[in-house]
């Protein structure tokens, strides 16, 4: 599916690899923290607690993301030297489709006729002061 750069990681060093303890880490993989020890210490690791603590240390498997990283709760691109923190990429996302709707917008009035805006009354001006009033 995706390049998986963790996947030859050792358990021990993928559990530093979170910067989470592990009583956190536990719970969050369904196992008991004695359990957690073992794997550890080497004891085989079913798959989808694997999966999820490689997830933990920062491997994101998700289409669009191959080149990202996630460390201490931001997510992190190769390109780029700052992280993005999940408010700040959910802000990303809100502005994205903000700015979708924005587009859309502009194409409907882009659509106008231009016959329409030349049938509207002109502006009553009044006096000298340059600003249209009401008729």
């Amino acid at each position: 599916m995706f390049d998986n750069a963790y996947s030859a990681v050792p358990t021990h060093r993928l559990l530093l690899l979170t910067g989470l303890p592990r009583a956190t880490i536990a719970p969050a993989l369904g196992v008991t923290l004695r359990t957690l020890e073992r794997y550890a210490r080497g004891a085989p690791v079913p798959a989808a607690a694997r999966r999820l603590l490689e997830v933990f240390a920062g491997w994101m498997p998700w289409a669009g993301f191959e080149r990202c990283q996630v460390t201490r709760g931001a997510v992190y691109v190769a390109d780029l030297a700052d992280g993005l923190t999940p408010a700040e990429m959910a802000a990303a996302w809100w502005q994205r489709q903000r700015a979708d709707a924005l587009a859309r917008e502009l194409a409907q009035l882009k659509a106008v006729p231009a016959q329409f805006l030349l049938d509207l009354p002109p502006p009553h001006w009044s006096g000298t002061s340059g600003t249209p009033s009401a008729p």
